[in-house]
């Protein structure tokens, strides 16, 4: 997490999932858990987009206002991900990756913009009809978008 102002309510949302998140052996609890967390992964999205929008002036969202149309909007920013400068930038800081080819294939083969249409549908129904190991996959990828979302503003920061 970086101390960027405009990222202060996702890394509020992200320490608060790091505290609280994590999911049970219990059987019963593990489930309530995962229906808490679950509508949770939706505004960890939309809390990265809006304070990538608000930061990065050189970042134009297809869609604004980032309620509308998610999965353009972070399949928009997963594209952004995939310069191979951001890339190297991760991989010389050992930020997230220690490698850049895990950088690269991690990057590449997450599908943000279908982990997001999947959140936004749990957050307005319920994840009754999804398995933890799901919710799980949208959480961990949701928390992925959020720390490359903070470490591409700090990547263009640097003037690149």
């Amino acid at each position: 997490m970086t101390d960027t102002p405009e990222f202060e309510d996702t890394n509020f949302m992200l320490s608060a999932l790091n505290a609280y998140g994590v999911l049970e052996d219990d059987s019963t609890k593990r489930w309530a858990k995962a229906f808490l967390i679950a509508p949770a992964i939706r505004v960890i999205f939309e809390l990265s987009l809006l304070a990538l929008d608000k930061s990065c002036n050189e970042i134009h969202l297809p869609n604004t206002g980032v309620s509308a149309k998610h999965k353009e909007n972070v399949s928009y920013v997963h594209s952004l991900f995939k310069n191979n400068k951001f890339q190297d930038y991760l991989q010389a800081g050992r930020i997230v990756f220690d490698t850049y080819q895990e950088a690269h294939n991690v990057i590449e083969n997450t599908d943000f913009g279908e982990s997001v249409e999947y959140s936004s549908l749990g957050s307005h129904k319920s994840m009754k009809d999804y398995d933890i190991d799901t919710i799980m996959r949208l959480s961990n990828d949701a928390v992925l978008f959020a720390m490359l979302c903070q470490q591409y503003v700090q990547f263009k920061k640097q003037g690149v």
